[in-house]
């Protein structure tokens, strides 16, 4: 079996410059005329469009992906002036490492800052979020997968890997942010070698609970079973597909209207 995408990588990067653009009255031809200017430019501007509002400045920067962007905000996160802003640099540095221009420094940047969505170790290993180096590891395992697909995701921080503590990739799924807080899940899948372990379910849930989705859809031909898919909250909505709903797992009280 050939894996092939059901999804559209790009409809995440697509919806960035709608979401922050929209957010204050910063209109598109301002944002145009930014570009190709030096970060600390662009941002000292945006901080004077948007006066006693650094919050809003930093999400701007989500609009100038590139190297010496994440460069900038690498800084800046040093600097004790911004420390109160540390979740902000790292919502900045998510979006900016769905592009593939700035992808893979956002992600060793999340990394270096501890975020959870780009790191975090339990007991047994550690989940990650891939760079392209990873391409051929994730080949050795699932050598199935169409290389050309795979390039494509690594390039916008799609790839995730569980890794066991001898450091051997057990587990990888590919998952793809959409806008609307929804979560397309390509598939999982576990090595042969590791199966029956629970990384599969383990991979999953660290998904379900880093990107919070109202919903998520997954494929009918990713390695879970039924039973590890409805432990996590998955039902099936026909013979394709597998959907996750965030509203049934709120407490009965919250649910009430």
């Amino acid at each position: 079996m050939k894996f092939e995408s059901h999804s559209t990588p790009d409809a995440w990067q697509q919806a960035i410059t709608k979401k922050f653009n929209t957010k204050l009255a910063i209109s598109e031809q301002e944002i145009a005329k930014l570009r190709g200017l030096p970060p600390r430019e662009i941002f000292e501007t945006l901080t004077g469009k948007t006066p006693n509002n650094t919050t809003s400045a930093l999400h701007y920067l989500t609009n100038f992906a590139s190297p010496q962007m994440v460069d900038f905000l690498a800084e800046l996160s040093a600097d004790s002036t911004y420390r109160q802003y540390k979740s902000d640099f790292a919502y900045v540095l998510e979006g900016l490492s769905h592009q593939q221009q700035s992808s893979a420094k956002s992600i060793r940047l999340l990394k270096k800052l501890g975020d959870r969505r780009a790191i975090e170790p339990f007991d047994g290993g550690v989940i990650e979020r891939a760079l392209s180096d990873s391409a051929a590891e994730i080949l050795k395992i699932c050598p199935t997968i169409d290389p050309a697909f795979l390039k494509e995701c690594l390039q916008q921080g799609l790839v995730h890997l569980l890794e066991t503590k001898k450091h051997e990739l057990a587990t990888f799924a590919i998952a793809h942010p959409r806008p609307q807080f929804s979560l397309y899940i390509d598939y999982i899948f576990t090595s042969p070698q590791e199966r029956g372990k629970g990384y599969g379910e383990k991979l999953m849930a660290y998904l379900i609970k880093q990107h919070a989705p109202l919903k998520a859809t997954l494929l009918r031909g990713n390695m879970l079973s039924q039973k590890s898919l409805e432990r996590l909250g998955f039902k099936r909505t026909d013979g394709e597909h597998w959907e996750y709903d965030a509203a049934a797992h709120l407490p009965s009280e919250l649910g009430k209207t």
